[in-house]
């Protein structure tokens, strides 16, 4: 076929298709439908259809997507820095913690391993406690185990 008549047929068949209304009808079972030529029988109704917005320049897309990427670094680069921070934060708790079951597990041995238990009075002189002060000491020790070794 001749290219200009090839040309001719497609800008003939693009010029009908760009003014071909949409339309709208319901079937005998309540089924909407939409379509370039209603049924003859069937009333039907023409959709006014919007035209699409004018595309965006290339540069100012260009612009945009490069401010977006630029948002979308910071906000992963202000969570990767919170989360590590947070992390660094359980990391010392946790030390904390162990220090102190490791510090709190030696008294309670110690205590426990003692023969007599004393404290220093305002003098800087040894008194020993009484077994219920031993006792109530112990106790202590008990419950800081309990509260820092988990």
């Amino acid at each position: 076929m001749n290219t200009r008549m090839v040309l001719f047929l497609l800008l003939g068949w693009s010029s009908l298709a760009a003014g071909a209304g949409v339309y709208k009808w319901v079937d005998e079972q309540g089924r909407v439908h939409y379509g370039e030529r209603p049924p003859e029988r069937i009333q039907a109704q023409e959709m006014q259809i919007k035209e699409a917005p004018p595309d965006v320049s290339p540069v100012e897309d260009e612009a945009a997507r490069g401010d977006k990427t630029q948002r979308l670094l910071r906000a992963f680069d202000e969570e990767r820095a919170q989360k590590k921070e947070l992390q660094q934060k359980s990391r010392e708790e946790q030390e904390k913690r162990q220090r102190n079951c490791a510090l709190a597990r030696d008294r309670l041995r110690r205590y426990q391993n003692a023969s007599s238990l004393y404290n220093l009075d305002k003098q800087g002189e040894r008194r020993t406690l009484s077994d219920a002060e031993r006792s109530a000491s112990e106790q202590r020790a008990q419950q800081d185990v309990a509260r820092w070794c988990d």
